[in-house]
């Protein structure tokens, strides 16, 4: 009768199998970055031969340039962690070093404009997204989230600098430089996106002037940080939540 379901109630619950616990969610450990610069650039060599603006638009690598991506391909190959995902400034010196270093190793490699070079020579004169496909055509990299012109362009500039001859003509007649703020703000918006990414571990391939900022921005100091052509620079993200704590790895 009633009793009886009662008592079987009542060692339904005592008996019965209790939820197994939801496992903790396993923390991560903190996230790595490597700055890497591109290898030596055919306006890198004719400069150091003259010190002028030898006005090399968009610059490639040079023969050195291309030996050091080789060696730069070895060193990716025993680095630990290994990035997750590469991301490139757009100029084609930095974007050929993103693609060689990491040659095979079946890591994607993504262009971010942050990325690109503080402008202050020629060779920081990029090339449109259009001739960019044609260049690296059937390397996997995808183009099509860049402006036609993607590069910083002098708004006080007579000439609407909407290609890049108009960029390349203005600069070779009045010649001109992306300013300080706006250089720290674009280096700020990338330190947001690695500290947001999913990727625990990320690759940034990019420029001198900029990797200089950038390492500034992460690890809150001010010392210098001048990358030699193809050197790897790693930082650990301490606490990804506070931009300020990246220290040295």
């Amino acid at each position: 009768g009633t009793t009886s379901a009662v008592a079987l109630g009542s060692y339904y619950l005592l008996f019965r199998k209790k939820p197994e616990p939801e496992p903790e969610p396993e923390e991560k450990g903190p996230k790595v970055v490597y700055l890497i610069r591109h290898g030596q650039s055919t306006f890198n060599a004719a400069y150091e031969l003259t010190e002028k603006d030898p006005m090399i638009f968009d610059a490639d690598l040079s023969d050195l340039g291309k030996k050091q991506v080789e060696e730069l391909e070895t060193k990716c190959k025993s680095l630990d962690p290994m990035p997750e995902v590469v991301l490139s400034s757009p100029l084609t010196r930095a974007l050929k070093t993103a693609l060689g270093g990491f040659k095979g190793s079946g890591v994607p490699v993504q262009v971010e404009p942050l990325l690109t070079e503080h402008l202050t020579d020629s060779c920081d004169i990029g090339s449109t997204p259009t001739e960019l496909e044609q260049r690296f055509k059937g390397s996997g990299v995808s183009f099509k989230h860049l402006d036609t012109i993607w590069w910083y362009t002098d708004s006080e500039a007579d000439e609407p600098q909407t290609s890049p001859e108009a960029c390349q003509r203005h600069y070779q007649q009045y010649g001109y430089m992306e300013p300080p703020l706006h250089l720290n703000a674009r280096v700020e918006k990338i330190v947001e996106i690695v500290n947001n990414h999913e990727a625990q571990c990320i690759a940034l391939v990019g420029h001198a002037d900029y990797m200089n900022e950038l390492a500034d921005a992460i690890t809150g100091s001010e010392e210098d940080l001048w990358l030699a052509n193809c050197e790897i620079k790693m930082f650990e993200v301490k606490e990804p939540e506070v931009v300020v704590n990246w220290g040295d790895g």
